[in-house]
């Protein structure tokens, strides 16, 4: 047996198995769920289960007669339980109306009317007789009200109330087995005759005259009476009567998807008001009700409105009251979410802002973070439109708090329910990236400050955090290997703006050696990706200048003493090769930023990238300069040719890289950059 936590995986299973001509199965497959636990949740799972039944119905007799989808309708609510706490609070209430009747009515109130006084009404005597007929009417009444179609076989001194009844059975049999064709009209029409007689004779009790009404199919009449109590009684009686009124007439057809008048459903509802507020009995008569009245996206609209703000139950009476306790209120959503989308894919519903409003509230109880259930998710998000797909399963992705192989368990989960991962990877890594900047505390300034305050090393926040994840969920899918180079590159030229370098090296560990070999090949087969792949290495050389070059100021700084003794001569000498290989790999790597072309572009491209690059160059190229300058000229005295290499340096801004002079001037750098190469040409 599946416990209650399971249920809603086996939901998922049956939603993701939606067939194009299976709307019965899926609906008893449902039921069948449901069976299993509808002693549970106070009524909640067993008025759920009705409603599955109903839906089953609804389905397997959609081309049949309307005579046969109503006797069907009447056997199902027929079946529905009242519970005896119910009954008992029925009963009270009816004892008091029968208290209030006979203190009018068989006691009598004397009171003065133009001085004239009324005698008080004589007490009716009932006799024991009488006893006996009323007990018997109640017990045909309750037989029926049961939908106990079996013929009374026992002999009775009443040939007449038998013959009535068993009449009645007999024509409700028929319309079971959409045999209304079949009726012999001159048989039904005294059958009919009888009753009606019986009907105009003063009644002698209350159940002799509601199993009349029933008989005769004057149910309306019963809706103010004691025969009706419950939301079911009344829909019970309104359907014989549509029953009744169709058997009078059999070969006219009837049309129409509709079961139930606004005016009857109101009627049926009315009678709720002997139910606590949080009876979940009260929700579902009014699906149930919407259902009967082929309305049930109306009920949808008015469900949302009391779900997204419970002050709004008080619009009804009686009030549609969600449950806010957790577990109630996810089988709530759990069950609406089935309920609607059985509904699309089966009846043609349309989607609409508020459905979609429960679905994404149902995936949310399904993203943890206490218990997780991505297949749930994910088989319900696949039954939507490709905009409400991504949406639920990318806010999914983005709270979702796990390591990299419970992460790409989540990425191949969505590919197995047929969702558009690329989409929704992409999606993912947007909301995430704009979460980030957002939250961010420090902005990026247009002006060029006098020094850059580089973060070269810092703890890790809550916000450093999603710029990672962000990228994280574009590395863990294979096919989104260029996606990823491209978002790795925006978040640089960010973080970069704000000096987080200590985060872009977290963003670099993110890279892996698989990428590597795999954007080079996608580079080869598409020219387009090569400025993307260009730029991430740039970025590369860039930061590791960043860090490298303080390593190299204090490492140039430690010069050994000389005393003349071997030790300091070794000591020396292994700082001297120290040296000289950290200012290669600066030199280098500081030339191939010069060089390469680093975030230059054209107008041509989105406005904001290309001020952002603009900026992004005039903050860290004089910068460089100066510091490759200043590399070069403290080392000569280690590498001579890095002298030839100054002369370089002057001649690439002066003549060769106008850009490079553009950046700063348009910085206010020249001063500085100025001042440093002079140095060399002294």
């Amino acid at each position: 047996m599946s416990t209650s936590n399971d249920l809603y995986s086996k939901f998922a299973k049956v939603v993701d198995g939606f067939g194009p001509d299976s709307a019965k199965e899926t609906a008893d497959h449902f039921a069948d769920l449901t069976c299993l636990h509808e002693n549970e949740l106070k009524h909640f799972m067993y008025y759920e289960n009705a409603t599955w039944r109903l839906l089953s119905l609804m389905a397997e007799t959609k081309n049949k007669s309307k005579l046969h989808r109503l006797a069907v309708l009447k056997q199902w609510v027929s079946q529905i339980h009242i519970d005896q706490d119910l009954r008992d609070r029925i009963d009270e209430l009816n004892d008091v109306d029968d208290e209030i009747t006979d203190l009018f009515n068989h006691v009598g109130i004397i009171h003065n009317k133009l001085d004239r006084q009324e005698p008080p009404k004589k007490k009716r005597i009932i006799t024991t007789k009488q006893q006996d007929n009323e007990a018997i009417c109640k017990q045909h009444l309750e037989k029926l009200r049961s939908n106990d179609l079996t013929p009374i076989t026992a002999l009775s001194q009443n040939v007449s109330l038998n013959y009535m009844v068993n009449g009645y059975m007999q024509y409700q049999n028929m319309a079971l087995m959409d045999e209304g064709s079949d009726i012999v009209d001159r048989e039904r029409r005294v059958w009919k005759k009888a009753v009606l007689h019986a009907l105009k004779q003063e009644p002698t009790d209350r159940y002799r005259s509601g199993l009349l009404h029933v008989l005769a199919g004057t149910s309306n009449e019963l809706y103010d009476t004691t025969a009706c109590n419950t939301w079911e009684d009344v829909i019970w009686a309104y359907l014989n009567e549509k029953i009744e009124a169709i058997l009078d007439i059999p070969h006219v057809n009837s049309t129409g998807e509709s079961f139930l008048t606004d005016d009857i459903a109101k009627i049926a509802s009315s009678k709720d008001v002997i139910m606590e507020k949080n009876d979940p009995r009260i929700l579902f008569h009014y699906i149930l009700s919407a259902i009967l009245s082929n309305q049930p996206q109306r009920i949808i609209q008015d469900i949302y409105l009391v779900y997204s703000d419970s002050q709004k139950q008080n619009q009804y009476s009686p009030s549609i009251y969600i449950s806010d306790q957790p577990e109630e209120r996810a089988h709530t959503l759990r069950f609406l979410s089935t309920f609607i989308l059985y509904g699309r894919h089966y009846f043609g519903w349309q989607e609409s802002a508020d459905s979609a409003s429960l679905l994404s509230a149902y995936s949310e109880i399904n993203a943890g973070p206490a218990i997780a259930r991505p297949t749930v998710i994910g088989a319900y998000a696949a039954k939507q439109s490709p905009e409400h797909q991504m949406r639920i399963f990318s806010n999914f992705l983005q709270n979702f708090d796990g390591d990299d192989e419970e992460c790409s368990i989540l990425i191949q989960v969505g590919k197995e329910y047929g969702l558009d991962m690329p989409k929704i990877l992409r999606h993912t890594y947007t909301h995430l990236f704009k979460k980030a900047t957002s939250m961010a505390t420090n902005t990026f300034s247009a002006k060029t400050p006098e020094k850059l305050d580089l973060q070269l090393k810092g703890d890790m926040t809550e916000n450093d955090a999603v710029f990672v994840q962000a990228i994280r969920w574009l590395t863990l899918d294979e096919s989104m290997c260029a996606e990823a180079f491209e978002a790795i590159n925006q978040s640089i030229r960010y973080l970069l703006s704000v000096y987080k370098i200590y985060l872009i090296q977290e963003i670099f560990n993110l890279v892996t050696d698989p990428m590597i070999q795999s954007m080079s090949i996608k580079v080869e087969q598409d020219d387009s990706l090569q400025a993307v792949f260009s730029e991430f290495d740039l970025h590369h050389c860039l930061v590791n200048v960043l860090v490298d070059y303080r390593d190299w100021e204090q490492l140039l700084k430690s010069k050994p003493l000389d005393d003349g003794s071997l030790d300091s001569i070794m000591r020396i000498h292994d700082w001297s090769d120290q040296v000289q290989k950290k200012t290669v790999n600066l030199r280098n790597q500081m030339s191939r930023v010069l060089r390469g072309k680093w975030l230059i572009t054209t107008k041509a491209v989105d406005e904001d990238k290309y001020k952002t690059k603009v900026s992004l160059r005039q903050l860290y190229i004089p910068e460089l300069v100066i510091r490759y300058h200043h590399v070069l000229y403290s080392t000569i005295f280690l590498i001579p040719s890095n002298e030839e290499q100054c002369k370089e340096l002057s001649q690439l801004i002066t003549n060769d890289n106008e850009q490079i002079f553009h950046d700063i001037k348009k910085a206010k750098k020249m001063e500085q950059v100025i001042k440093e190469l002079s140095k060399s040409l002294a």
